[in-house]
């Protein structure tokens, strides 16, 4: 009898267990040979090994000592920075499992941990490794070469291929760079967006020399989406492979899929064998096995352990409404009371920069809130149009109220930002200035410069690699100024060191983003006597709450948020975060 279709020795245990089953139900015996038997045996140890290495990595059990203290001692030699003791176990993790994740939360220094993994495989003794190849998001890119000076200074010169660089405009082009120049390269950094175009290509160069990165991998949406299937189509013949997010389960326990499928390719059924239609719907005791299962392949470090100092409370700047701004906030109410998106959306314009009521909602405002740079926005957009409702809806034609919106030239909370920032400017300060909408970072520019202040944005306009000149510029101090929106500068960059000092004109209830946006300046190498201040602008109506602003809920719906989030993050176990777009809004407006 010739059995099909199996893929690992798992399945050749549960055909000898249906097997025994039968025989004994029909009074015959089962002979397995011995070499079978030694087979499988071998198998159950390896994998218990490798389950037992990792939990007792993460308990920095005191036989692991000598190995680490190796470990450590060629980091020592080999980087100019030197890793704090949580980073070098997490290093150490990545280095003894050979396939693993991070976890560890935003700011944590993730770059620095698969640095230190690379720093010690690359070394003279070890030689293991060649070269890094990063999978991540554009914006991650301008971090990956910044950490990779940092780490190690003049020990090791960076030889980059920047696939995102002016020179490989198209796939053609890239392609053809990475055939004929990878070779001599120790980082090459390629988006997720040109994954599926550089399948191929990548086949051809990645082998078991390379430490494969995925950053955010959360990114890979999607069991049979292209990236996944292209992800899954290069990964195999990589012997390690690292998987980093902050937020590994944003979806459900059926994100977890892509990432360990990715790492661990064919060994996926062996090790783990959760089946996707089961991550979808899960219940307690099957959330209780899968953490079971995944906890000794990644690790997670918080902000507490590695002492990053708490920022400071956060600073509300409320302004009240005065009688014409009251009068637009009651008319926006009604005009739009049925459209629950659209609503949002004119509410958050009307508070910092009314002009825009004048112009008619575009999916780019939706993206502005809900997503970042490398989503398909429109399919997105119509995939939830019938929770959101459709937000091309009617421009204002009502005479009087376009007169008041003439008429309101900056509103009082607009006008408080601007002052706020003049004075943390005199103070000497460099500020991080947030907003959502791009007409809104434009006008906060000119006002800015009309006071002689130094400024620039950074939104999606802004070029790739204008986007690294600005934030050099901004941590140069040859602006004082960096004006941007969450979806194009809420990942990997680090301003820490130059600036601590936020304040958020516009914000939505995106979580992601705000988390994102508040680590640019609380992260990993922050002075410990240093502070870190946000502010949070808010106009807010006196008279009469029903037609108010949504500052103030819409900050008080994120502070809820974070606090289930950090929970989440923060814990043993890997934790699905329940959030809800269509809830939030709901919430925000009253409508529930």
């Amino acid at each position: 009898i010739e059995i099909k279709n199996v893929n690992n020795y798992l399945d050749i245990k549960k055909v000898i267990k249906r097997l025994m089953e039968y025989s004994k139900k029909n009074s015959f015996n089962i002979i397995i040979s011995k070499k079978l038997l030694k087979y499988i045996e071998s198998k159950d140890m390896q994998i218990e090994e490798r389950r037992r290495l990792g939990i007792d990595i993460k308990n920095k059990e005191s036989y692991l000592k000598p190995s680490f203290e190796e470990f450590k001692a060629i980091l020592d030699n080999e980087m100019e920075r030197k890793l704090r003791m949580p980073q070098l176990w997490d290093a150490f993790h990545i280095v003894k499992l050979w396939k693993a994740a991070n976890f560890s939360v935003p700011g944590a220094g993730k770059t620095s941990i698969v640095y230190g993994a690379y720093a010690f495989l690359s070394s003279e003794k070890i030689n293991m490794v060649d070269k890094i190849v990063m999978i991540g998001p554009k914006n991650s890119f301008y971090a990956w070469k910044e950490e990779f000076a940092k780490n190690f200074g003049s020990k090791k010169i960076l030889k980059e291929l920047d696939t995102q660089d002016e020179l490989y405009q198209n796939s053609k082009k890239k392609i053809i760079e990475l055939r004929n120049n990878s070779g001599n390269k120790n980082l090459i950094l390629i988006n997720y967006e040109s994954l599926p175009a550089l399948e191929e290509v990548l086949k051809e160069i990645l082998n078991d020399r390379v430490l494969l990165v995925f950053d955010e991998i959360h990114k890979i949406k999607g069991i049979k989406a292209i990236r996944a299937e292209t992800a899954l189509s290069i990964a195999p013949k990589v012997k390690y492979k690292v998987a980093l997010s902050g937020t590994p389960i944003p979806n459900g326990y059926q994100d977890i899929y892509n990432i360990l499928k990715i790492l661990y390719s064919d060994e996926y059924d062996t090790i783990f064998g959760f089946k996707a239609d089961k991550l979808k719907n899960t219940d307690y005791n099957e959330i209780n096995e899968i953490n079971e299962k995944i906890y000794p392949f990644y690790c997670r470090t918080t902000k507490k352990e590695l002492q990053i100092p708490k920022a400071n409370d956060d600073k509300l700047i409320i302004n009240s409404m005065t009688s014409k701004e009251k009068i637009l906030f009651e008319y926006i109410h009604n005009k739009y009371r049925n459209n629950i998106l659209a609503l949002y959306i004119r509410l958050m314009q009307a508070s910092s920069n009314p002009k825009l009521l004048l112009n008619k909602l575009e999916i780019s405002d939706f993206n502005n809130i809900f997503l970042d740079e490398e989503n398909d926005v429109e399919k997105e957009y119509k995939n939830n149009e019938e929770i959101y409702g459709n937000i091309e809806t009617d421009e204002i034609t009502d005479k009087d109220i376009k007169l008041i919106i003439d008429n309101i030239n900056n509103t009082s909370k607009f006008y408080s930002g601007i002052n706020l920032i003049k004075k943390l400017n005199k103070e000497k300060k460099q500020v991080l200035v947030w907003g959502i909408f791009i007409n809104t970072l434009e006008k906060i520019k000119r006002e800015l410069e009309l006071q002689n202040i130094q400024c620039d944005i950074i939104d999606g306009k802004v070029p790739y690699k204008e986007r690294e000149k600005i934030i050099d510029k901004f941590k140069n101090k040859e602006i004082n100024v960096l004006i941007a929106n969450p979806n194009t500068l809420a990942e990997s960059v680090s301003l820490h060191q130059c600036c601590h000092d936020a304040v958020y004109f516009e914000y939505s209830f995106n979580l992601t983003h705000m988390i994102q946006s508040k680590d640019r300046i609380n992260r990993l190498g922050l002075d410990y006597n240093q502070y870190t201040q946000y502010y949070y602008l808010m106009l807010t109506n006196d008279e009469n709450e029903r037609y108010n602003s949504i500052d103030e809920k819409t900050y008080h719906r994120l502070k809820e948020k974070e606090k289930i989030m950090i929970d989440a993050i923060e814990g043993t176990k890997l934790r699905r975060i329940e959030l809800n777009d269509e809830e939030d809004l709901k919430i925000i407006l009253n409508k529930n």
